[in-house]
């Protein structure tokens, strides 16, 4: 027995040590960062230049924009009519939303321009038979107007036998009118769409570029079309995992579903090849055009074709009271038993609705630890400054007792986090009292340090090292730490001067103002510039390096 646990332990130990081993070169990612790659590598065979840029959400958006209003323009001066009412329907950045929007809803459908004009035509065509049965209906229930005249007399006196059977009949045709009339809107939009489509496509083409969208379709047309493809990753991957499943579309889980499906057996999801993870509580992203359907319908067919559903409850954040409230507040808005009506948010579409269920109740994890509150009493009449004094001795001791027992094994395990740095200096002074190494992390964000930011203008001068005020920015930096007042024989920095960005802060050593030193050079006339040395800035990096 002693052999065989030995033995089973040790294949475990190879297995995992194995998988750490591979871990680096393991496919994670996002999707689109996954698409990227499977286009880069294939994407020839669609049509797309592997050289291709990606834009980002936001450049795509300026480019969706700009074509969505050259549309327009060229639309209503070549005298398209329709333009020009949906125009003076919509105005401008009205129209312009709704086409992008639409642009992004059909992607997220996973269709094009063809598709969309197509249902021009029947929308169209759904419409004229509408028109005709009402006017059917019309004729049948109603005559003309001078006959309706005629027998009003007639209509009153015969009311009390048949008071509510015209009037229904009347009611009948409001459902079908009702139907018919945004058509003509509907059918304006969706021609302009069409074309406002397949400028956008021609610009990213002018720019060699994609968006996050043309990676996903064209990732999802590469595995739909393109069979030898599709069967290489299916073999590829063993498995698939998919976190945060609640916020994908119907694109997305198409391109996983053909990765995921059996080679000899398309139409099926291959066994214990995919797991997905996700909470439709959180999903929040529908704007993005997500689809919390998505993730049950994909859900109902994993279990269709015989996968299980396990429930995650246990709650590893939140201690007890927090996770009871959060159950019962998630169970008043989220029962689909009808009191979600009593909350503010009841006009959301309720096709969204998520119901809650015992399953979905919080457990807090029975051995977390506590964390608790440690209050702090200053004495009646103390200084603010004594009582923080008090709180740095009370901080400093807490960590000596965890460290002492066990609770935390390195200092690095730990990080306090301050509202202000105002009074820093009293607690660096008790935590180094009591022996406990401190870092301070300064600034409010990374780029806003000023060793980030002066690296970042010593990198631009080596791109644009005929940039003057680069120069005066640099060798006041930290990095050379030359004194301002020392640049003044320079004239080309007080000529240059559209680029105050880069001189708004004072940089280390200055005494003086660089925005006021700077203006104050104008009127100076020294002799010219040194000539910049390369030369010592590549001695600089290296010694950065």
């Amino acid at each position: 027995m002693r052999d065989r646990i030995r033995t089973a332990l040790a294949d475990r130990q190879g297995r995992w040590t194995a998988a750490i081993s591979s871990l680096a070169a393991a496919p994670i990612s996002t999707i689109h960062g996954f698409c990227g790659i499977l286009l880069r590598q294939h994407g020839i065979v669609l049509g797309i230049d592997p050289s291709s840029s990606v834009l980002d959400e936001q450049q795509s958006l300026d480019l969706a924009r700009e074509a969505a209003r050259e549309t327009i323009r060229q639309e209503i001066l070549s005298g398209n009519e329709d333009a020009e009412n949906l125009f003076r329907d919509f105005g401008l950045n009205e129209l312009v939303d709704t086409l992008v929007s639409a642009s992004g809803w059909l992607n997220s459908l996973g269709q094009d321009a063809d598709w969309l004009l197509a249902r021009v035509q029947d929308q169209e065509k759904t419409a004229a038979d509408l028109e005709q049965q009402i006017g059917d209906e019309i004729r049948r229930y109603g005559g003309s107007f001078e006959a309706i005249g005629e027998r009003f007399d007639e209509l009153e006196s015969r009311k009390a036998k048949h008071p509510l059977r015209k009037r229904d009949d009347s009611r009948a045709l409001l459902p079908r009118i009702g139907q018919i009339a945004g058509v003509p809107t509907s059918s304006r939009l969706t021609k302009l769409a069409g074309l406002y489509i397949e400028r956008f496509l021609s610009k990213k083409r002018v720019l060699n570029a994609v968006d996050f969208d043309d990676l996903l379709l064209g990732t999802r047309n590469l595995l739909r079309e393109h069979n030898d493809i599709r069967r290489h990753y299916q073999d590829h991957f063993e498995a698939l995992l998919v976190d945060e499943f609640q916020d994908t579309d119907e694109v997305q889980a198409e391109i996983i579903s053909l990765l995921a499906a059996d080679p000899q057996h398309p139409g099926r999801l291959a066994p214990a090849k995919l797991m997905i993870v996700g909470d439709p509580k959180q999903s929040i992203y529908r704007f993005r055009r997500a689809r919390v359907t998505v993730f049950f319908r994909l859900l109902q067919r994993i279990l269709d074709e015989g996968g299980r559903l396990e429930y995650l409850q246990e709650n590893y954040r939140s201690a007890a009271p927090i996770a009871e409230f959060s159950n019962r507040l998630s169970e008043l808005m989220m029962d689909g038993a009808g009191k979600i009506e009593n909350i503010a948010h009841a006009q959301a579409d309720l096709s969204y609705r998520v119901r809650f269920s015992d399953a979905d109740v919080l457990k807090p994890k029975s051995d977390a630890p506590f964390l608790g509150i440690t209050y702090v009493a200053a004495e009646s009449g103390a200084k603010a400054a004594q009582g923080r004094e008090m709180e740095a001795e009370a901080i400093a001791r807490l960590l000596k007792e965890w460290k002492s027992s066990g609770r935390i094994q390195s200092w690095k395990e730990v990080a306090i986090l301050m509202r202000a740095m105002t009074n820093v200096e009293i607690y660096l002074s008790a935590l180094e009292m009591h022996g406990i190494p401190v870092y301070v992390v300064q600034g409010t964000a990374f780029y806003q340090k000023t060793e980030v930011s002066d690296l970042i203008a010593f990198l631009e001068l080596v791109l644009h090292p005929d940039d003057e005020l680069l120069r005066a920015t640099v060798l006041t930096s930290s990095l050379f730490g030359v004194p301002f007042e020392e640049l003044l024989p320079l004239p080309a920095v007080g000529a240059v001067c559209d680029r105050p960005s880069k001189i708004d802060r004072p940089y280390s050593g200055s005494r003086f103002s660089p925005r006021s030193s700077v203006t104050g050079l104008n009127t100076a006339t020294p002799p010219p510039p040194p000539r910049f040395s390369k030369t010592l800035f590549a001695r600089q990096i290296s010694t950065l390096s």
